[in-house]
């Protein structure tokens, strides 16, 4: 009877020794991916499907300013896309804001975007970027907005698309 209750023991530590190992790697396999996609969707780069690509400061016809920029498809046409520039100040608190939408963004195919700028305003941000890939699946920015940039910066080169 003594030896039945140790190979008891011994094997329910075996099964719990693998039952940690399987449920260490079934997380690892969740959470790994799920890391990924939040670095790539917090620090985007120049990889981006929709990338600005045009980000312009020129004089108004009343001695002010008017900023003129551009969202670039460089992917498959896209659906109810929506783009929110926020234009920030010195200290990055914001100062104004312009927005644009389009029912259908083809490849290769610029969203316009241009308003007012406010004195005060030193770079832009693009604070919300969403779109949908097809008639029921969304995507864009998830978790916030993009670093504010400055004024005349871009995330497309010209070329990229050849």
């Amino acid at each position: 009877m003594a030896t039945q209750s140790v190979q008891c023991e011994e094997c329910a530590r075996y099964q719990r020794r693998w039952r940690r190992l399987v449920w260490g790697v079934a997380v690892a396999a969740v959470l790994l991916p799920l890391a990924d996609l939040w670095v790539t969707a917090v620090h985007g780069g120049d990889d981006e499907i929709v990338t600005l690509a045009r980000n312009d400061v020129v004089p108004s016809a009343g001695g002010g300013r008017i900023w003129r920029g551009a969202m670039l498809n460089t992917g498959d046409e896209y659906y109810d896309v929506d783009v929110r520039i926020r234009f920030l100040d010195a200290n990055n608190d914001t100062v104004g804001e312009t927005s644009a939408h389009a029912n259908v963004l083809g490849s290769k195919e610029l969203l316009q975007l241009e308003a007012p700028l406010p004195a005060s305003a030193a770079r832009m941000q693009v604070y919300s970027l969403h779109w949908r890939a097809g008639k029921a699946f969304s995507v864009g920015r998830l978790f916030g907005a993009y670093q504010p940039w400055e004024f005349g910066y871009l995330q497309y080169r010209a070329g990229k698309l050849d």
